[in-house]
């Protein structure tokens, strides 16, 4: 079903509501039972965000992601709770990768309109309902950019998601070996020292990533700020087999930031932890956050915190 055949309703359906309800309820088989919802009976509509505003969202049912928001009232619950930890009114965020804009609109409460937050996405698709997300809340201090992260400037060559996928999270810059029949845009690229000059953000409290592999290209845009302790705090989410097919070693790309003068730790995504973090409300930072450990194999998507030389971890965490 195209993403074009479902008209945007300016509220959830009755059903919808009912079955969040029940959902958020539910000891255990949450995610299952909102997959086969979903599936069964695909929607879009204006949705309420649980947050510190009152804000809303533009959920299309078929995006997992925005699925997830929507019947649980979070997405990533470890990476949530850790960026609540680490932001606070008048902070700066920069969300590179930002998707429809989950994490930064949670960020939008939590800094407030003392603080900044800059949202940017490469897929002109998602970044589109990213800029009308922003628009629907109206919070000025908040801004999107259609932009991917890069060494340099310049354009590359995005192999988009397909709608016919649950996760509309997953376009990435084409690799040498990239055969994929899915779409593609040429989009314009920037180093992200280059793009927050121009912004007029000299320091950046925390810098949430996620683009699919392009992490080593975007952290090679950020040495002169790494160096000079502009990224305060740095939440990072590897790519492993996207990056080795760009010649990008993740142990390596860890080394850099080491070398840089930043600390790092893993966020634990192991069943046990994923399972609290979900379900269990009093799920807090310190109950994610491990001491990175650089002879310890990368899992498939390892989730890391870093932070500069000087900057605490949050309360709790050694």
């Amino acid at each position: 079903m195209a993403k074009a055949s479902l008209a945007l309703a300016p509220r959830p359906p009755l059903w919808a509501s009912v079955c969040a309800a029940v959902v958020r309820q539910l000891p255990a088989g949450r995610y299952r039972l909102m997959s086969w919802l979903a599936r069964s009976r695909p929607a879009r509509f204006v949705a309420p965000l649980d947050a510190t505003l009152p804000l809303r969202f533009e959920c299309d049912l078929r995006n997992a992601l925005a699925r997830e928001v929507f019947f649980t009232g979070q997405y990533e619950p470890q990476e949530t709770v850790v960026l609540k930890s680490l932001l606070a009114p008048g902070s700066t965020f920069a969300d590179v990768g930002a998707h429809w804009g989950y994490f930064s609109l949670l960020a939008a409460g939590l800094v407030g309109e003392r603080g900044r937050v800059i949202a940017i996405e490469a897929d002109p698709r998602i970044h589109a309902t990213l800029a009308a997300n922003l628009a629907l809340n109206r919070l000025p201090w908040v801004t999107a950019h259609h932009v991917a992260i890069a060494a340099q400037a310049g354009t590359v060559e995005l192999v988009g998601y397909s709608e016919a996928q649950e996760n509309w999270g997953l376009s990435r810059i084409a690799d040498a070996g990239a055969t994929d029949a899915t779409a593609r845009f040429q989009v314009p690229a920037r180093a992200l020292d280059d793009l927050l000059d121009e912004l007029g953000s000299p320091a950046i409290d925390l810098v949430k990533m996620d683009i699919e592999g392009a992490e080593g290209f975007a952290l090679q845009g950020m040495q002169r700020g790494l160096r000079e302790g502009r990224y305060r705090r740095l939440l990072l989410e590897l790519h492993p087999a996207e990056l080795r097919g760009h010649g990008v070693d993740p142990l390596a790309l860890l080394g850099q930031l080491a070398a840089a003068g930043y600390r790092g730790w893993t966020i634990d995504h192991s069943p046990t932890v994923t399972r609290r973090a979900a379900y269990d409300r009093r799920f807090a930072a310190t109950d994610a956050l491990r001491p990175l450990d650089p002879g310890r194999p990368l899992d498939a998507w390892p989730h890391t915190l870093w932070l500069a030389p000087g900057v605490a971890p949050p309360p709790g965490v050694g």
